[in-house]
């Protein structure tokens, strides 16, 4: 698959970045910072052997959201009482946080809890402050705050009653202080205090899209025109509403990703957002919505986020970063914060970044104070799975990068990463003919599948699906790493009807998109296409452009059969299996595994040419051919994509 790195475009040249794209769940890694000790635990109850924290808090009101008003809690901590975390030479300090309404005649009523990780680095000046934003409705409330250093073990709790005014109060600390309040942000970029504008992609209802397709953008606040970019491709503007577009997607699903930006009178950018359109059940997106690119800032720069996350896998937690500094980690929504700059105007990237229980992420950036011409480009890292055999058809371990060559349009590429992959999380789908040819066969494939979900499910990082099809695919058994939820879903299957190949691998290939790790796809049939509506060229170009691993089981088929299977693996970097009877499926199964554990990892930066069909030459196919040295030795690896 692509990962990307996002790069800062600048008018003297590029400054690169290195981390990974909006809209994109990455490849899993376990990143250095992401060694990660358990989230803050939802209680503020102190345990009775903490050490106790030297801490001080204040409560400002010092602005107003909308009809709430804006409750800041900041707390001065005495650094010499905090342990360092030796391996990022950071403080860490989790905030854990209980707010509930007094309501007369009546206990109180829950209103808020939040759970926080600051980090700071060590070399910051004691005393170490704090800050946090919560809106709420004038009145009374109870507040509890809990402050913990997970290094060290120190604790601090403080328990009180907070009056909210009606109306902002002035603050009583000096207007130089190094943690500004919401309000002293407000009045340094003269923004207001409330979010300017907001922008929502209405996208056509249902999972998969062909043809002509309308995208329409609702926006509120001071908006002059809004401007569709598809794909990177030159904007389509709309100064109207309806703010609306319509895209011609073709015969296939193929994701799309979209971009609309709002800008005022002045030609400011007030609002954006991005979805991908087909970008598969499993597609995971986080946007800034505030700060919008080209914003100014003094002093701070408040800090909105969404997440979507695919259903049924829970967001873990969202990271706001100051350039490559990871200020806080927020647990809870909503995902709002008060991002203080290194230096008062300084320019710097602030990006978010939100991660999925499974380990998969997303982010988005956004440069604040750069130059006029300063923009969030992209720069494509181009990920090769390659499998190496021996003339036994053995998997080879142990060879270095010096061993393999890639060429991308024939020309070499110099390759950024290089690692044989033993432990990277396997994403596998089964799909499994079940028409009505396969009646006999049926009872030992269902056999053969729970010992393949046996075999590949080694942690919980790692998730195996079924894909049952005839005359069209159905979900048997979603991406799980339980045996027992498994096994009920290969329980239901049933030979029934005739075979929608194609049309079912479209699916499968659909079904994977957004996911992160090795995505393989495992295919069983015993007969041709009968039935599809999309052919044997459109399937093939679409396993292109998915970038999924195929390996193809054909079960006593000859002919056609045999040609297509084989060439559907081919060209994805797998392989090709024929046997006479299910029986042999285990024996398959095995090999199959025994390959993706012994895999090697190449990453290259591609050099932004596009050969072959599409729009334009940076739009087109790009192929891929990866060369191994050494005697008796073959590789398998994707043969081309699209960026």
């Amino acid at each position: 698959m692509i990962a990307r790195l996002l790069v800062a475009g600048w008018y003297i040249g590029l400054l690169t970045l290195g981390f990974p794209p909006t809209h994109a769940s990455q490849p899993y890694e376990r990143r250095p910072d992401d060694r990660l000790r358990p989230a803050p635990q939802a209680t503020t109850d102190l345990r009775p052997d903490a050490p106790p924290l030297d801490a001080a808090l204040e409560v400002l009101f010092s602005t107003r959201r909308g009809r709430n008003i804006v409750v800041e809690p900041r707390i001065a901590i005495d650094s010499s009482h905090l342990t360092i975390d030796d391996a990022t030479n950071v403080y860490v300090l989790d905030l854990i946080g209980e707010i509930s309404r007094e309501v007369a005649l009546r206990d109180n009523v829950a209103t808020d809890a939040f759970r926080y990780r600051f980090e700071a680095p060590a070399d910051r000046p004691a005393p170490l402050l704090l800050a946090i934003q919560r809106q709420l409705r004038p009145g009374r409330y109870r507040m509890v705050l809990r402050l913990e250093d997970p290094v060290g073990g120190g604790a601090w709790r403080d328990e009180r009653t907070v009056e909210v005014p009606a109306t902002p109060t002035p603050a009583t600390t000096p207007a130089d202080r190094p943690v500004p309040s919401l309000a002293d942000v407000l009045a340094d970029a003269d923004s207001g205090q409330t979010i300017r504008s907001a922008l929502t992609l209405r996208l056509p209802a249902g999972e998969v899209h062909t043809g002509v397709v309308r995208i329409e953008a609702e926006a509120t606040g001071e908006v002059q025109r809004i401007d569709f970019e598809i794909e990177g491709r030159s904007p389509i503007t709309r100064r109207k509403p309806p703010h609306a577009i319509e895209i011609d997607l073709g015969p296939l699903p193929r994701p799309l990703a979209l971009r609309a930006t709002a800008y005022n009178a002045e030609g400011a950018i007030v609002a954006r957002a991005e979805r991908t359109i087909n970008g598969g059940p499993h597609d995971f997106s986080v946007d800034l919505i505030e700060p919008v690119p080209g914003a100014r800032a003094r002093r701070g720069v408040p800090v909105v986020v969404t997440a979507l996350p695919p259903a049924g896998i829970p967001l873990e937690r969202v990271e706001l970063w100051r350039s490559d500094q990871r200020v806080v980690t927020l647990f809870d929504p909503p995902y709002e914060h008060l991002v203080p700059l290194p230096e008062p105007g300084a320019t710097t990237v602030i990006r978010a970044r939100g991660v999925l229980a499974d380990g998969s992420d997303s982010e988005d950036a956004v440069i604040i104070n750069g130059p006029a011409a300063s923009e969030i480009v992209e720069v494509d890292l181009v990920e090769i799975y390659a499998t190496v055999s021996d003339r036994r058809d053995r998997p080879v371990a142990g060879l270095g990068a010096e061993a393999f060559t890639v060429l991308e349009d024939r020309q070499p590429q110099t390759l950024r990463r290089f690692e044989q992959v033993h432990d990277l999380p396997i994403h596998a789908t089964i799909l499994l003919d079940t028409s009505a040819s396969m009646a006999r066969q049926l009872d030992t494939a269902r056999d053969a599948a729970a010992r393949f979900f046996d075999q590949a499910v080694t942690s919980p990082d790692d998730a195996v699906a079924l894909i049952a099809f005839n005359d069209r695919p159905r979900v048997i058994a979603p991406y799980t790493h339980d045996g027992r939820a498994f096994a009920e879903g290969i329980a239901k299957l049933a030979a029934a009807r005739s075979t929608a190949l194609y049309d079912s691998l479209v699916y499968a290939l659909y079904y994977q998109g957004g996911l992160s790790g090795q995505r393989v796809l495992l295919v069983i049939s015993d007969g041709e296409d009968e039935i599809s509506r999309y052919s044997e060229e459109e399937a093939l170009e679409y396993a292109r452009r998915a970038r999924v691993t195929l390996y193809t089981v054909g079960l006593d088929l000859g002919g056609e059969g045999r040609r297509t299977l084989t060439r559907l693996a081919a060209e994805t970097g797998g392989r090709s299996f024929f046997v006479d009877d299910a029986e042999a499926l285990g024996n398959v199964y095995q090999t199959i595994l025994d390959e993706l554990r012994s895999r090697y990892l190449l990453v290259y930066q591609s050099p932004g040419r596009g050969t072959g069909s599409g729009t334009g030459r940076e739009h087109g196919f790009r192929q891929v051919e990866v060369q191994v040295n050494g005697r008796g030795l073959e590789v398998r690896a994707l043969r081309g994509y699209y960026p």
